[in-house]
């Protein structure tokens, strides 16, 4: 069977069909985490003292994180979902990110604390709370700045996608174009 060129060009492979966004997934399995964070605290018995963290029991420590994991879960939702929509106003863009910015923060506040004991530290609690605010600040900075630059790149893809078969299409066309002159002047 014979094709022509505009079939051959056509016809799509599998891999260009099927592409994949790794930052979804990646941030679909963090916003599962983050939705049954505050319930794997059930699976460990109340008592045991098999502490982690500076906390008493592993049980009081899954409580403490998930209740606060899921808080950065769902403000995370919440930058993908800001920077996927197009709003109306700008000045209600900015207030959505900066709300979503300080859930963030807050969040990341307070997994420090989960983490990182203070009760046995050589610096006084202000250090703490300093840095910690600091440090939720700018990883609230940073992640606003990640979704950011995400959206910028998928709209240079878009544009490259749309100059890719505006060319595509200008050079079937001219193909086609030299053929029939060909056709029409045999010589």
């Amino acid at each position: 069977m014979k094709y022509t060129l505009r079939q051959l060009t056509k016809t799509k492979f599998k891999t260009q069909e099927t592409k994949v966004d790794i930052g979804f997934i990646l941030l679909s399995i963090i916003i599962f985490v983050s939705i049954t964070s505050p319930f794997w605290h059930i699976f460990f018995e109340r008592g045991i003292p098999d502490g982690i963290f500076g906390f008493n029991s592993m049980r009081s420590f899954l409580y403490s994180f998930g209740t606060h994991f899921a808080l950065l879960g769902s403000s995370l939702l919440t930058f993908w979902v800001v920077y996927q929509v197009e709003f109306a106003s700008r000045l209600v863009k900015k207030a959505v990110i900066y709300f979503c910015g300080l859930y963030f923060s807050i969040a990341v506040y307070y997994l420090l604390f989960v983490f990182i004991d203070t009760t046995v530290s050589p610096y006084p609690d202000y250090v703490y709370e300093l840095a910690f605010i600091a440090t939720a600040l700018g990883a609230a900075f940073a992640t606003s700045l990640l979704f950011k630059y995400s959206k910028k790149i998928k709209i240079q893809r878009q544009q490259r996608e749309v100059e890719a078969k505006r060319f595509e299409q200008n050079a079937l066309q001219f193909i086609e174009e030299v053929n029939s002159s060909f056709i029409k002047n045999p010589s």
